[in-house]
């Protein structure tokens, strides 16, 4: 018997099979690796957390400050300071990078001065060492730490907490400058070691941030405090904090998938961008454990466009 292949018409709908099931298959193969993505971002923030664990049983209970640098406008590096971080309690600077960032903004146009125009951080570092600039060195390793994360050093439960910590952090006079290399601007020095009294910075504070009362301290008080480790017990009170039965640990924010509005620059919120889909944001919290918050369901993924426009995402890519 004579054998034949496949006809036009039997390929044409084995092909049109197969197009169907790719179109069915393909979005869960894409869901798949999304959150096997998300599991590593998961596993970046656990680290983290030990990191900083270890860091407050060594300083009197507190996490790490931010890291003190900011550009001429005041926008920050959003991270924990390399030197204080690295070796110590941080050794792989690459969990500083979630396996879903975009990498939105790769070529710096939107980070306001804060990095070369061109390179990567990989070339910074060691361009800074070679020239033997250990600030500068310092500076993009700060820097790295804040790639696709949020620190902020700072205690915040609530949008009206965010802009306090975002006036009086903005608003604290630097204690001089830092002249670092690729970056053509005066890197400001800002000492973020302490808690910040919103009274004492009003002379100083920024345009663009809410005023009292509207802006509100920590637990809703006068000041926003350092991070640390029993700061919970200040904010069990606090109009808008409803701790579980659990732990309140649990309720303070401390790190956080970066995310925004591209065309914030112009807080015009037409659109969200986010290290994951379908929207939202890995979150570690107080007591070590790691949540996804999807947006905006609660602090700290907020569509307010004050806190969109603040929250980095046009920043370190």
């Amino acid at each position: 018997m004579k054998r034949r292949g496949f006809t036009v018409p039997e390929l044409v709908v084995v092909l049109a099979i197969l197009a169907v099931l790719g179109i069915i298959l393909l979005p869960a193969l894409s869901r798949g690796r999304e959150a096997a993505r998300r599991a590593a971002c998961v596993n970046n923030l656990k680290q983290f957390s030990t990191a900083f664990k270890m860091y407050a049983t060594e300083w009197k209970r507190y996490l790490p400050p931010c890291a003190p640098y900011a550009n001429s406008n005041g926008a920050l590096l959003f991270s924990a300071p390399a030197a204080a971080m690295v070796p110590q309690y941080l050794s792989d600077l690459s969990i500083a990078r979630c396996p879903s960032d975009t990498g939105y903004n790769g070529a710096g146009e939107l980070v306001r001065g804060r990095l070369p125009n061109q390179g990567d951080f990989s070339a910074w570092i060691l361009e800074a060492r070679d020239e033997n600039r250990p600030d500068s060195m310092d500076y993009y390793r700060s820097a790295e730490l804040g790639r696709s994360y949020c620190y902020k050093g700072y205690t915040v439960t609530t949008v009206q907490e965010y802009y306090g910590m975002w006036g009086v952090m903005t608003a604290l006079p630097p204690d001089g400058t830092l002249s670092v290399l690729y970056v053509n601007d005066p890197v400001l020095i800002k000492n973020f070691n302490n808690d910040l009294v919103i009274a004492d910075l009003m002379g100083t504070w920024p345009a663009w941030v809410p005023k009292p009362p509207t802006a509100m301290g920590t637990g809703g008080g006068g000041t926003v405090m350092r991070l640390r480790e029993g700061v919970e017990r200040l904010l069990t009170t606090s109009a808008g904090f409803k701790p579980s039965a659990g732990n309140p640990q649990a309720l303070v924010p401390v790190m956080w998938d970066a995310y925004g509005d591209p065309s914030s620059l112009t807080l015009a919120a037409s659109g969200v961008s986010f290290n994951h889909i379908p929207g939202g944001s890995n979150v570690l919290y107080l007591d070590g454990h790691v949540e996804w918050v999807a947006y905006p369901d609660r602090f700290p993924m907020s569509n307010d466009k004050r806190v969109l426009a603040d929250n980095s995402f046009y920043g370190l890519r």
